[in-house]
């Protein structure tokens, strides 16, 4: 009936009773096209079931409102054992792979994955790149791992693991294959303390933010023998957002984190993309609140723009080098800093694991006329990335 009633029908339904409660759960997305499901040959698979019932999943009443406090109650219970056994941190609900770190109030994902699985196919990409980049001494490659929760030491969780390995572990085999070409420079900025994190990373997500990327930017830059930091007290945007990230809504726990960005200048840039950054405009926080709540619940895409190929012109640099990005997620918030350095940047999103084609980097180089080429992404994209793009590096 719900359904009927604002979809069909456009009636005014209160707040409580319609959509709007599952889309603080889903990073503000509603976007099931039923219309597009229902072929003949989606109904006899189920597709169309499937889609027809997510779809109407949408409209139960109160259904975020039920699942948060449902969430609220298992918390209370699993925080007076935790606080009993001395834990510094605590799962949000049982069941779920978020944990809840009580002393510095943020979230932060479990650690268990295949790390050694991930650690040979780093290794894979490592050869593949090290004969790539032989084969093309006048291109340099550069390659930024963030030092995110899941392989961070400075996660709590991993005191309660006994299979976990850290990034430099993971990253060992890459770095090996590439330590002795001259074109090749790897960034694996290591997060010491649960503070340097909170710095680089937002309380309810999984990303880095703006100062996280400028972190690892200019650890590149020093890389590189450049003794200019970029922005090295950058302005800033000042609590822009209460933002309740990916790991908020999976963990089932709104924190409403005040975030704050710094200021790339980035309105400066020519910029073109599926999905235009609120950074991208004059008056970024007036972008912010047109996305309504897709910028409180998918802030970081909403600011940096998103996952989606793009391509940028700086004005300010005539005649300067071209830089290629290819990334994951990662990279939407620092494309704009090599943009800034940059004549032309060009950014494809083949390291995300979404991305499965038949591209290839010659391809992409050649296209764009590259003469820098970076890579930025987790380590689970990067581990997959040869699975994705079998040919990637021919």
């Amino acid at each position: 009936m719900l359904y009927v009633s604002t979809e069909m029908l456009h009636m005014d339904i209160p707040k409580e009773l319609t959509a709007a409660d599952s889309e603080f759960l889903s990073g503000g997305t509603t976007a099931f096209d039923v219309k597009e499901d229902l072929t003949l040959e989606n109904m006899r698979e189920g597709v169309a079931q499937q889609a027809i019932e997510e779809r109407i999943n949408l409209f139960i009443p109160a259904k975020y409102a039920t699942l948060l406090t449902y969430s609220e109650m298992q918390r209370l219970s699993i925080s007076v054992t935790s606080g009993l056994f001395g834990w510094r941190c605590y799962p949000t609900h049982y069941g779920t792979d978020v944990v809840f770190v009580d002393e510095q109030k943020i979230l932060m994902p479990m650690v268990d994955y295949p790390f050694q699985e991930w650690r040979e196919k780093l290794d894979e990409f490592g050869a593949a790149l090290s004969a790539f980049a032989l084969k093309h001494p006048d291109k340099n490659f550069y390659i930024v791992i963030p030092d995110t929760a899941v392989t961070s030491t400075c996660n709590p969780v991993v005191e309660y693991s006994s299979d976990f390995m850290s990034t430099d572990q993971i990253t060992e085999p890459l770095v090996s294959r590439c330590k002795n070409l001259d074109n090749v420079t790897i960034s694996t900025l290591t997060v010491n303390s649960l503070e340097e994190y909170m710095h680089c990373f937002y309380k309810t997500d999984a990303h880095w933010n703006g100062y996280g990327a400028l972190a690892y930017y200019n650890n590149m830059l020093a890389l590189k023998g450049e003794e200019e930091q970029r922005y090295d007290t950058p302005s800033s945007f000042k609590d822009i957002s209460s933002f309740n990230g990916q790991l908020a809504r999976a963990g089932l726990m709104l924190l409403d984190d005040k975030v704050s960005e710094p200021d790339f200048e980035s309105d400066l840039l020519e910029s073109q993309m599926e999905n235009p950054a609120a950074i991208s405009t004059a008056d970024p926080k007036a972008r912010l609140e047109e996305a309504g709540i897709k910028g409180r619940f998918s802030f970081y895409a909403t600011w940096y723009g998103g996952d989606y190929d793009s391509h940028f012109v700086n004005p300010n640099i005539e005649g300067g080098e071209t830089a290629l990005v290819i990334s994951d997620s990662y990279g939407d918030a620092f494309r704009w800093l090599v943009a800034n350095d940059y004549g032309e940047t060009f950014g494809y999103i083949d390291l995300h694991s979404s991305s499965r084609d038949e591209a290839m980097l010659s391809e992409r180089i050649e296209s764009s006329g590259a003469d820098d080429v970076y890579f930025v992404g987790s380590l689970l994209d990067y581990s997959t990335m040869l699975i994705r793009h079998g040919g990637y590096f021919e």
